[in-house]
């Protein structure tokens, strides 16, 4: 019974440039049951690295969540970008690599059709956003001082990437979005733009946090007065004091 059920959900063609799979296609769960699965895999990464390096517990999160960027771009987004550059709108395609991409489609049919605008946002995270993540899990594990600079700069290009994406489509009045599956707008549109705003806006604030508390640990011995002018001038005294450490 299994193995018939098997054979009948998967069909290979003989076209040399697809691999074509029958997926239950109106059904989210697609969508759902990825995400889980990248994100199980990105927890044992991120937990393995925690194992071998022992992060702070701040930063526990923030490798998590970029490991899980790092495997999503992988698994989905270079797919996409591929597929659509070579084969044109993956709306016709049967591919297996998109399949939670024409999922996605089904709520927002401009990834279907290979909207300039989303195809240029996926080039970005592929080109960009990817190896701005690897820099940050690096820059944690081996406690560089690069660290808070490529996440600030990758935190900051995500928050408006979804807004520059989205945004036309929530002050538009969503044109390009279907709203007659409520189940298929909610979870990929409302939950997926929001969850991929809402995490890098944390960031950029826990990046606020870490480099004001170092800031504050060298600046507030020197705070003489409440005049901010005699305050940077017994720091400018510290700078030329010891200017080796500004420099180096």
């Amino acid at each position: 019974m299994c193995i018939d059920s098997i054979f009948r959900t998967a069909r290979v063609s003989t076209m040399p440039d697809e691999i074509l799979f029958s997926v239950t296609e109106d059904s989210p769960l697609n969508f759902i049951v990825a995400f889980i699965f990248l994100l199980v895999v990105a927890y044992v990464i991120a937990s393995y690295l925690n194992h071998a390096y022992f992060f702070y517990r701040r930063d526990r999160l923030v490798v998590l969540w970029f490991t899980f960027v790092i495997v999503n771009t992988v698994a989905l987004h270079i797919p996409y970008v591929v597929v659509s550059l070579l084969f044109g709108p993956i709306e016709s395609s049967r591919n297996v690599f998109i399949f939670v991409v024409k999922d996605y489609g089904r709520a927002d049919v401009r990834w279907l059709r290979n909207d300039p605008s989303i195809l240029t946002s996926e080039i970005f995270v592929v080109t960009v956003e990817l190896w701005l993540s690897f820099l940050v899990v690096r820059g944690i594990v081996t406690d560089a001082l690069y660290r808070h600079f490529c996440q600030l700069v990758l935190c900051t290009c995500q928050v408006c990437r979804i807004w520059f994406v989205f945004g036309p489509q929530l002050l538009g009045g969503f044109p390009d979005m279907s709203t007659a599956n409520p189940l298929h707008f909610l979870m990929h549109t409302i939950v997926g733009n929001l969850i991929s705003f809402g995490m890098p806006a944390l960031f950029l604030y826990e990046s606020y946090l870490d480099l004001s508390t170092g800031v504050m640990r060298f600046v507030k011995p020197y705070r003489t007065s409440r005049s901010p002018r005699s305050s940077r001038r017994a720091l400018s005294t510290v700078r030329n004091r010891d200017s080796w450490l500004w420099h180096s």
